[in-house]
């Protein structure tokens, strides 16, 4: 084999175990979050629950006041561009149903929310607010939609930031 093309296959090979790297650093980091860090989201799915959609959010949060607070409604919500909030999507009759975690100040936790939407209402602009910190969720626009399967429940699809619209 020629010196030359052996420099060009070392380089191609370093440039994909490059890419690798990149890949596997960026699995690893939150999903989006704030400017203090004290708040982010570090992993989000879409599941198609027929007509409509479930927004499955994994948050983790430090509670900055000092007083205790609770990782979810009304200090956690979901918020559309004029302000309106969406309601959990929870099963409070279920045995599995888990309270949102109460925070101490200064204290960090995880919780995991779940948000029933409609077609037009995940096409709006999303934020996340905990008390007065907001983290946006999504873009305006619909997702591309045929990569969620039509009636089947249990497929989930992840988006890897907050432009839903391009891949």
């Amino acid at each position: 084999m020629s010196r030359p093309l052996r420099i060009l296959l070392s380089l191609l090979l370093l440039g994909g175990l490059a890419a690798v790297l990149y890949q596997v650093w960026q699995s690893r980091q939150s999903y989006v979050s704030n400017a203090s860090g004290s708040f982010s989201i570090e992993d989000l799915t879409l599941q198609r629950d027929f007509g409509n959609f479930i927004l499955n959010l994994e948050v983790a949060a430090t509670n900055p006041s000092s007083q205790a607070t609770t990782l979810g409604p009304p200090q956690l919500r979901l918020l559309g561009p004029s302000g309106q909030t969406f309601p959990l999507y929870q099963l409070t009759h279920l045995p599995s149903y888990q309270p949102p975690p109460r925070l101490a100040a200064g204290e960090r936790a995880r919780t995991s929310l779940a948000y029933w939407l409609s077609t037009e209402e995940l096409g709006l602009e999303l934020h996340l607010a905990f008390l007065e910190e907001r983290l946006l969720v999504k873009k305006a626009g619909l997702p591309p939609l045929s990569s969620l399967p039509a009636e089947q429940k249990e497929l989930r699809h992840r988006f890897p930031h907050p432009d839903w619209t391009s891949p």
